[in-house]
């Protein structure tokens, strides 16, 4: 969609189908077909119950339905209470017993460091409340139509299946790329 836009602002724009004058193509979700926070929220969930994980061991790791926070100070409270104390525990146990629990502690820590940069890499996505004004865009789609190429040259947020997206696309590329 977004190559198909580019190519399109190229043709209206060289063309002169379109005024000379700039203009910013919002080429994603709009009031149109809207992304929330809870879709994401239910496909993460169908997406880890649809193609688990497995741990060293061999098991399958259970997944529930992921907590859905309205702030970063909100995720940062779930994890002081939930998490942190659990990590100082292991980290006194550890001190107490000679580093004992050193790989525990070391691997429990890693783990919780990375959800705080997963939520902070995607914090602006997913804290985000607003949708975008795609009436350029719109008016790009109609230039496109008197073209006679908009079957061509397809970009309609409307047509964005998002379950389809992230299943197939965004969640199995961060899992292949991130972890």
């Amino acid at each position: 969609m977004v190559v198909n836009s580019i190519l399109a602002a190229i043709i209206a724009h060289g063309n002169q189908y379109y005024s000379s004058q700039e203009s910013i193509y919002h080429i994603s979700s709009s009031e149109k077909n809207p992304l929330k926070s809870c879709d994401i929220q239910l496909f993460l969930f169908h997406s880890f119950t649809k193609n688990p994980w497995i741990n060293k061991d061999g098991n399958i790791i259970k997944v529930g339905m992921p907590p859905l926070f309205s702030s970063m100070d909100s995720f940062q409270n779930y994890i002081s209470t939930y998490y942190w104390p659990l990590l100082k525990i292991l980290e006194l146990a550890n001190l107490l017993s000679w580093q004992r629990f050193d790989k525990t502690y070391k691997n429990l820590k890693r783990k919780i460091d990375m959800a705080i940069r997963l939520a902070e890499l995607y914090k602006p996505y997913l804290l985000f409340h607003g949708s975008f004004d795609d009436v350029n865009t719109e008016r790009l789609r109609m230039a496109m139509k008197d073209c006679n190429i908009e079957d061509v040259l397809s970009f309609d947020p409307r047509y964005i299946k998002w379950e389809d997206y992230f299943m197939n696309t965004h969640f199995p590329g961060a899992v292949k790329r991130i972890f």
